[in-house]
């Protein structure tokens, strides 16, 4: 979990799991506010309308082909990548992989024009269903990867990508495009390893609950094209990565497993993931060799041929959330770009910190949250956001925190679900815990939106669900459904699905965004 996250669970925790509201918010340091909070009367439904909004224009602030035309520039012979200059002796070639590079190959070819050789990229299935490509285009689409794993038909693709790129020669120039759902999209397992048993070991890790930096560091050892490895077979050729970040901090050895960048692990890196979540005996023998053995990094010094360069991330769509929830007339801050964790805390977190901003809404209370470790910089920043959003609120529909990140999920059941929809879910429950210790916690209404850019959260249909207290009034079976990891299910069922978050296949990935609202009612 995140600094600031662990900072303010360390803070609103102490030793009982919930805290009592004066100690979390005794101070006049925060706010004591002269007057009670006034605001509109607003329904669930009207926050849903809102916090959908907000989360449409996220998704379209990121969407690629937007991206691609601020960053890349063609004049001349002269490819420009956000002010990085290539010279083009012929027509370069584009590979790309990923939930959003159909989009950006289109957009590149848009930008090339008579500049590109040949387009080929892996996506996932059902995305040309959603986007078909002009019939004059030289982009080929290879689809893939049904439910976000790797299968058959995306090794493929990534056989045909890995073919593309070792026929490369001095004066060629390729154009890699990366984006989130990159790992899963091109899978290439390193002999002798099988797709099945690589499989295996991401669905092992999966399921224990390791986060998307842990998956990745196995997948770059168990990978023929992954951990550079792609960029090392284009050589001689020159390398020009554009990439948008699924990966909390943009890491690009990360993003995608870093096919072009070489691996900053140390050796034993990957090995060590597997021991952290026990997993050394239930492993494929040929894992266990891959994971054990050989280099890390490709062996070839790569630094003048290859350039990576971010056209984006989480940040322009948190912006994008921000700016559409200030238009409808909420207080708004930013909580954290780097949400992350298991999604049992997250959902605690989020209910602790709606309590304690209800707590100042309704009874007047002083609010402190000033004392911290002596790490928590980042979160300090927060408080100031926080205090300013409360301290703004009057005349507004109420406060409202954006965030970004990537949780995760131990899975235990068998269910139906993804992570957006448990911590929705997770969230209801917790509001509702609270609710009986503080009776004034759910006179605001209170909501938490929690959504995958990429429009699917796991193997649903869903990119994630919306989530508060008064759901679970008339579903007594709620905690079956958590227990089961089945909050598709439970979020299906409600209300005929109306709390779900569906918009398809987007088209493009910057993890998650989270919708944190407190507005008052009377």
């Amino acid at each position: 979990m995140s600094v600031m996250v662990r900072a303010l669970l360390q803070c609103i925790r102490g030793p009982k799991r919930i805290v009592t509201v004066k100690t979390f918010y005794t101070s006049s340091a925060f706010l004591r506010p002269e007057k009670r909070i006034t605001m509109a009367n607003l329904t669930y439904e009207e926050t849903l309308s809102d916090s959908k909004a907000a989360f449409l224009a996220a998704v379209k602030a990121v969407k690629p082909a937007q991206l691609v035309k601020s960053a890349v520039e063609m004049k001349g012979n002269v490819l420009t990548v956000k002010g990085h200059a290539f010279h083009l002796k012929k027509p370069c070639y584009v590979v790309g992989f990923g939930k959003a590079v159909l989009e950006m190959a289109l957009a590149v070819e848009n930008v090339l024009g008579q500049h590109m050789q040949s387009g080929l990229v892996s996506v996932p299935v059902g995305t040309l269903l959603k986007h078909p490509i002009p019939v004059n285009s030289r982009i080929e689409v290879l689809e893939g990867a049904s439910n976000n794993l790797p299968d058959r038909m995306a090794e493929q693709s990534a056989a045909r990508i890995l073919k593309v790129v070792e026929d490369l020669r001095e004066d060629d120039t390729l154009l890699v495009l990366i984006s989130g759902g990159g790992s899963a999209l091109l899978p290439h397992p390193l002999p002798p390893l099988t797709l099945d048993e690589k499989l295996q070991v991401v669905k092992q890790l999966a399921n224990a609950g390791a986060d998307i930096l842990d998956l990745n560091c196995v997948r770059k050892r168990l990978s023929s094209v992954k951990g550079g490895k792609l960029a090392a077979a284009a050589q001689p050729a020159t390398v020009v990565s554009l990439i948008l970040s699924d990966v909390i901090g943009d890491p690009v050895d990360f993003i995608a497993s870093g096919p072009t960048a070489p691996s900053t692990d140390a050796p034993s890196a990957a090995w060590d993931v597997i021991c952290k979540f026990n997993l050394q005996e239930s492993l494929p023998k040929a894992a266990q060799l891959c994971l054990t053995s050989g280099s890390a990094t490709p062996a070839e010094d790569m630094q003048n041929k290859v350039q990576n360069i971010l056209i984006g991330n989480n940040v322009v769509a948190i912006n994008a959330a921000v700016e559409q929830m200030v238009s409808l007339n909420y207080s708004v801050c930013v909580l954290s770009e780097k949400i992350e964790g298991n999604v049992a805390e997250v959902a605690l977190f989020y209910a602790q910190l709606a309590c304690g901003i209800s707590d100042v809404m309704v009874n007047g209370s002083g609010c402190s949250l000033e004392k911290f470790g002596a790490d928590t910089s980042q979160f300090l920043g927060a408080a100031d956001r926080i205090r300013n959003a409360i301290q703004n609120s009057p005349g507004k529909k109420g406060v409202c925190m954006v965030a970004g990140g990537e949780t995760t999920v131990k899975v235990t059941g068998k269910g139906l679900g993804g992570r957006n929809q448990e911590l929705a879910l997770r969230f209801a429950e917790e509001m509702k815990n609270l609710d009986v210790k503080f009776k004034f916690v759910n006179k605001p209404v209170i909501s938490l939106l929690s959504a995958g850019t990429d429009g699917i959260d796991g193997p649903t249909n869903a990119a994630g669900a919306f989530g508060y207290a008064d759901q679970l009034d008339k579903n007594i079976n709620h905690l079956k459904y958590l227990l089961d990891n089945d909050s598709h299910s439970f979020y299906s069922k409600l209300k005929e699905g109306e709390n779900l978050i569906l918009t398809g296949h987007t088209g493009t990935n910057v993890m998650d965004i989270h919708i944190l609202c407190v507005e008052r009612k009377e």
